[in-house]
């Protein structure tokens, strides 16, 4: 539970120095810029909003480039302690901040935060571990809220694969929907020729569960062996002939009502519950 301020916080709120009243301010100029892949990619790092999802961060010992914060968000006094710790750090007068979250109830704290994504080829796979490989997802809130079950099911050791053109991981949408569990969470890109290549080099230390949305095994009656990957499809098209070919076992998870198919980030907290009920 996050603690109210504390007096010796309050006393160091009052030296806080001038803040940014601009949105024409080079540094917020940069915070929105962010919002854009291209951006984000050239320049190696993400916007991450909100108090909590900063706390995230730095819990997980992620790089915190800058951070910017009203009054309100140092009411928090772990939070605060992060800020009095960060050397760059920009007070944001609350109009400022208002138009960097873009939210009508606006967030109070940002920070620019390096990013950690790596190709699959680097990916060493852990005994126990449960990871997840998405194939062209598109939908940053599926994403974000897959991020999220993967890190409640899998722990600190929680990795996803993203195959093909698939949304980026560190979009503020995908943050937010994962509510900071991103912080806790290795990424990993790969084309489809990558994957597939990769898992014939390593198809003999993980065992791979592709969900199709039918003609595969009941889910709840795969054994799910670990080191376990469940492999994903996109939205509107599933997963391709090939990666459905490179898996050991084909799952799905059965309907009886009138649906074509369910939500993807349904479909894999579904499969990731079963998997770990083994």
């Amino acid at each position: 539970m996050l603690s109210a301020m504390s007096p010796k916080m309050s006393q160091k709120m009052s030296t806080n120095p001038p803040a940014i009243t601009s949105a024409q301010n080079e540094k917020i100029k940069f915070l929105t810029a962010l919002r854009l892949k291209k951006n984000r990619q050239a320049h190696g790092c993400f916007l991450l909003e909100g108090v909590q999802a900063i706390i995230d961060a730095a819990n997980a010992n992620r790089a915190i480039k800058q951070i910017f914060y009203t009054t309100h968000a140092m009411q928090v006094v772990t939070f605060a302690d992060i800020v009095a710790r960060q050397p760059k750090c920009f007070l944001l007068d609350d109009k400022v901040a208002l138009k960097v979250s873009q939210r009508d109830n606006p967030l109070t704290a940002f920070a620019v935060v390096e990013t950690w994504e790596k190709n699959i080829d680097d990916l060493s796979v852990t005994p126990n571990g449960l990871y997840l490989a998405i194939d062209r997802g598109r939908d940053p809130g599926n994403l974000g809220t897959m991020v999220r079950g993967l890190v409640a099911f899998a722990g600190g050791g929680a990795a996803v694969i993203l195959i093909g053109d698939s949304v980026d991981f560190f979009s503020p949408e995908v943050a937010r929907a994962s509510m900071g569990a991103i912080n806790h969470c290795a990424v990993y890109c790969a084309t489809e020729p990558e994957f597939l290549a990769w898992c014939n080099k390593n198809k003999g230390g993980i065992h791979i569960t592709a969900t199709v949305p039918r003609g595969g095994v009941d889910c709840r009656t795969l054994p799910y062996p670990r080191p376990q990957m469940i492999l994903l499809g996109n939205e509107q098209q599933g997963l391709s002939a090939g990666l459905q070919s490179i898996a050991h076992d084909r799952a799905t998870i059965n309907m009886v009502g009138a649906v074509e198919s369910l939500n993807l980030a349904m479909a894999a907290s579904i499969m990731m519950f079963v998997a770990t009920q083994k």
